[in-house]
């Protein structure tokens, strides 16, 4: 079953058809040291991307505060307030998040996609986390903080942004979505695209549009979730979002609702799935896309009729999900090809970051 990040799985092709090609992005060069850093499990491959907004000093062993996407810590749509391994620079520290507060069934929690006008499905997707030595270690990465931008900072569209994050290594058999107009001839654009995963990137876009959320050009893959998005104000980055992951669709939203709360899923959220699916099986035009939604929409039937029995089992979980990672190449393959992403805007959270900040002070 798919655990995160996977709508951040998002590879799409610029206006002449290319994969836009990303560049290393050397921290101690751009910012005089480490800000920016990738979540994982030990012994794991990476599990998202945070960054430092505040340092600390004084306080216990908490060395700095860092922002990243609550997604990161979440597991089948339950959010899991455990510690992580951070990797900044050379070194490994310990993340532990202070929120957990997220809510699926609080509507008023969610942030909603200004193009789709559709509910993102993590809640308040972002979380601060204490960043913690490990005993024993030594540490040698000098760390720096990045600041946020201030809230009445202008957001328009056509404005230039980076999003700085580390992607993981993938293959073309993992890759949950790829632009349909992308071949597996272009296979070795897409790593290229990413230097191959594991290497941390900037990847250069603008905002396309600015209501709840920030839609940004800049492409992303697994792994980039909580990825900072900056601008460049007088020679100096600022972050004026963090990385949600690709376009809202209401597969997402409702595919979120029911895993969330598998014991008692909502009738409200299975016949809102029937019917958009039911929408997108008319405006396919393949015999295969067809087919594909006529099953999902026989097995997401059959979960509704038998559901109340017995909860929703692991197995309907994971076809479920897989139906989730589909979501964006339904939407390409019916005509609607979204291509950007999601970015949480700083003034969402700005103002509780800064107070759970004053206490480290």
């Amino acid at each position: 079953m798919p655990l995160y990040n996977t709508m951040t799985e998002i590879l799409f092709a610029d206006s002449n058809g290319d994969f836009p090609q990303a560049k290393k992005f050397n921290q101690t060069k751009k910012l005089g040291g480490f800000a920016i850093g990738a979540f994982r499990e030990p012994s794991t491959d990476y599990r998202g991307t945070g960054f430092v907004f505040m340092l600390c000093s004084g306080v216990s062993s908490v060395v700095a505060l860092i922002l990243t996407a609550a997604r990161v810590f979440v597991k089948s749509f339950r959010y899991e307030s455990v510690s992580l391994d951070f990797v900044i620079g050379d070194d490994t520290y310990e993340a532990f998040p202070l929120k957990s507060n997220l809510n699926w069934l609080d509507p008023t929690s969610r942030y909603y996609d200004p193009i789709t006008n559709c509910p993102i499905s993590i809640p308040e997707d972002w979380v601060v986390c204490e960043l913690k030595q490990k005993p024993g270690n030594s540490y040698h990465s000098k760390l720096v903080s990045l600041s946020l931008s201030d809230p009445t900072q202008p957001i328009y569209p056509g404005l230039k942004t980076r999003l700085v994050g580390f992607p993981k290594n993938f293959n073309i058999d993992s890759l949950h979505y790829v632009s349909p107009e992308a071949d597996v001839s272009q296979y070795n654009k897409v790593k290229q695209c990413f230097l191959g995963g594991n290497k941390l990137i900037v990847s250069k876009g603008e905002i396309m549009s600015y209501h709840d959320m920030i839609c940004t050009t800049c492409v992303s893959a697994n792994g980039m979730s909580g990825s900072p998005l900056l601008i460049k104000l007088n020679d100096c980055y600022k972050v004026i979002g963090l990385l949600h992951g690709g376009p809202a669709t209401p597969i997402h939203y409702y595919t979120s609702q029911i895993i969330s709360n598998k014991l008692n899923p909502s009738n409200t959220d299975f016949d809102g799935l029937i019917n958009y699916i039911q929408i997108k099986r008319g405006q396919a035009v393949t015999r295969e896309v067809q087919n594909s939604l006529e099953y999902g929409l026989h097995f997401v039937f059959y979960i509704q009729q038998n559901v109340y029995q017995k909860g929703l089992t692991n197995n309907c979980a994971n076809i479920l999900c897989d139906l989730y990672s589909e979501a964006i190449n339904y939407e390409f393959v019916t005509g609607n090809q979204l291509k950007y992403n999601l970015c949480v805007p700083i003034i969402k959270l700005y103002n509780e970051a800064l107070y759970i900040g004053s206490r480290y002070v």
